[in-house]
């Protein structure tokens, strides 16, 4: 006798075999319709395996085709911990053939350590060979598809290993970046770095403006393989070539360029100074033939352990000026009250407002009082009566301070402004600060004074040797650069002179360069001075605000001169805090003869009197 079951229970089954297979549609459905995309992209990601194809970084080159940054062939090793059965075997051949010391970089972040404890472990390189094999073998025991464990080996690394037929080991292009010159340039080049992602990134300099031009487009190739992993012998191809980067040539010379590291390197040390920058421009056209700052540093290391200044003293208990690089390019990115060499621009505004001429006079017999603030001269002395001409010789505050108020809050404002000062140059470097200089609507009867001699507002080095190739150059102000020519694959662009406007008329202009002659052949710098060489230019020494007060000890020394019956080159000097000397004309000029002898050596240029 069969017993049957229940209809509720029958209901119940029919009801739950309904609901499941209802459920399994939706699911099904889902799957097919909503999410039929993702499982796509899974399968193909089972089925295909991509690998990459670096573009290759683009060369930066000199102006005289000197090769400053290229790339170095080279490979990452990586692993499929699946494919390894003996992790400690397979460590001990990788360190047989690479050596503790390539493992070393990565132990610091693997184990921790700080620098002290690294420096300290660093002395016993049995212990640094064992934490290296700790490292392998904990790399290759990751239950994971792709680990990479050392960048950038060389060809013949790449072969040893490969020559060993080790399982589970495999290799991709790791070019790194190489900079043949060294510290030659850094600041004007950058260094390239990684992102926040670990990809490679420039910073600073060209690499760091020019960066998404220089890094080119990677390609990639994608192969078919089996449900085991490996290549299907026969199975489809897909490829996309890399694009490789832009090559970037510069207007720097490299010749210049080493001559005027050398000198600054010098110039800094033998003045004590806390850092230096200098500039040399071809005037007529914008090209920064050479930009040199100390301390400098190695682009190849920008980040290095441990770093000295060549002239550090381990038993000096004073402060230690230079122990530390920078490699941010002061020349523009490091602002300053420029003092003195600020005076020809104000004096220039006068000349073209017509409210002066150079043997208008003003009288100086003695400080300056403006409300409750007092303007002196540098060296305390006064003149009595004396002519515009007399006020660049002297480096006359007081003389400058009268004539800044016959220009005038808003006409000097609006000179300076077309000087190029309080604007960014669009120098083609990452990294330039356009200086501070307020609208003249705020400024105090005190302040418009301060302005004309140099005092209460920021300049870059760069602004300030840009705003006096105005002089040389007829009254017209001509942009900087420092890119001549990009070349993609063949196609080239080249980059112009360009100019940005006409700030004083050419007789101003001309008027400015006499006078500027003048203030070199009676001024502060005529114990240095070449004989046989007629020099136009300015000294600026320029007392530092510390806590709200200047501190006459501490001082920036600049000077910026040319040769003005032949302009080849604009030079400019600059000394942070020199302490063997608080004057520029002591510290900058001597600098600024000394490069210029050799400059006309190397331009040809004869003497002229």
């Amino acid at each position: 006798m069969t017993k049957e079951l229940p209809e509720n229970r029958i209901r119940l089954i029919l009801f739950g075999t309904f609901v499941y297979g209802a459920i399994l549609v939706i699911a099904l459905f889902r799957i097919q319709i909503f999410q039929h995309e993702q499982y796509s992209i899974m399968a193909d990601n089972q089925h295909w395996s991509k690998h990459n194809l670096a573009s290759g970084r683009g060369k930066i080159i000199s102006g005289d085709g000197y090769v400053l940054a290229d790339n170095e062939v080279g490979y990452l090793l990586f692993a499929d911990p699946n494919k390894i059965t003996d992790a400690p075997q397979l460590a001990d051949a990788i360190l047989e053939v690479l050596g503790p010391d390539k493992i070393r970089p990565y132990l610091q972040d693997w184990k921790n350590y700080d620098d002290e404890v690294l420096q300290r472990e660093s002395t016993d390189s049995h212990h640094i060979k064992n934490t290296a094999r700790e490292y392998l073998i904990s790399r290759l025991s990751l239950k994971l598809n792709w680990v990479a464990i050392v960048r950038h080996l060389n060809e013949d690394q790449k072969n040893k290993l490969e020559a060993k037929n080790l399982p589970g080991l495999g290799f991709e292009r790791d070019d790194s970046r190489r900079y043949p010159e060294g510290p030659l340039g850094a600041h004007v080049l950058g260094f390239l770095g990684s992102d926040t992602f670990g990809e490679p990134k420039g910073y600073f300099g060209i690499e760091g403006y020019w960066d998404g031009d220089l890094r080119g487009n990677n390609g990639y190739f994608y192969e078919e393989r089996s449900a085991s992993g490996n290549p299907i012998l026969v199975g489809e191809y897909k490829r996309v070539d890399p694009i490789a980067g832009r090559e970037i040539t510069l207007t720097i010379d490299r010749s210049l360029q080493k001559m005027l590291e050398d000198h600054l390197t010098k110039g800094v040390i033998d003045n004590d100074a806390k850092s230096g920058s200098a500039i040399i421009i071809e005037p007529g056209t914008g090209k920064i033939l050479a930009m040199a700052n100390f301390p400098n540093y190695d682009p190849n290391t920008p980040f290095p352990e441990i770093f000295e200044s060549p002239d550090a003293d381990k038993n000096d208990d004073t402060p230690a000026w230079r122990q530390n690089i920078n490699r941010r390019n002061d020349s523009i990115a490091t602002t300053y009250e420029p003092g003195s060499v600020i005076k020809p621009l104000t004096m220039s505004a006068a000349l073209d407002l017509e409210k002066v001429n150079p043997q208008t006079t003003v009288i100086d017999n003695g400080p300056l009082k403006v409300g409750e603030d007092t303007i002196d001269n540098w060296d305390k002395k006064h003149h009595g009566v004396i002519t515009m001409i007399d006020i660049l010789a002297l480096s006359d505050n007081v003389g400058s301070a009268q004539v800044g108020k016959m220009v005038g809050a808003a006409n000097l404002y609006d000179y300076f402004s077309a000087f190029g000062l309080g604007k960014l140059t669009g120098i083609d470097l990452e990294g330039e600060d356009a200086g501070i200089l307020r609208e003249a609507a705020g400024w105090r009867e005190i302040e418009t004074m301060n302005h004309a001699f140099g005092q209460g507002f920021l300049a870059t080095p760069l602004q300030v040797i840009t705003a006096y190739s105005v002089f040389p150059n007829k009254g017209m102000l001509i942009r900087p650069y420092i890119v001549s020519q990009v070349n993609e694959g063949g196609t080239i662009t080249n980059f112009e002179p360009e100019i940005v406007r006409r700030v004083i008329n050419e007789e101003t202009a001309l008027t400015i360069n006499d006078m500027l002659v003048k203030a070199v052949e009676n001024g502060e710098s005529r114990f240095y001075n070449l004989r046989n060489y007629t020099i136009a230019g300015k000294t600026g020494t320029a007392q530092i605000a510390e806590k709200g007060r200047y501190d006459s000890s501490l001082t920036n020394s600049t000077f910026v001169g040319y040769l003005p019956k032949d302009p080849k080159f604009l030079l400019l000097v600059k000394l942070e805090k020199p302490r063997a000397s608080i004057y520029a004309a002591e510290t900058a000029v001597p600098m600024f003869m000394d490069i210029t002898r050799e400059l006309v050596a190397y331009f040809g240029i004869p003497p002229d009197k």
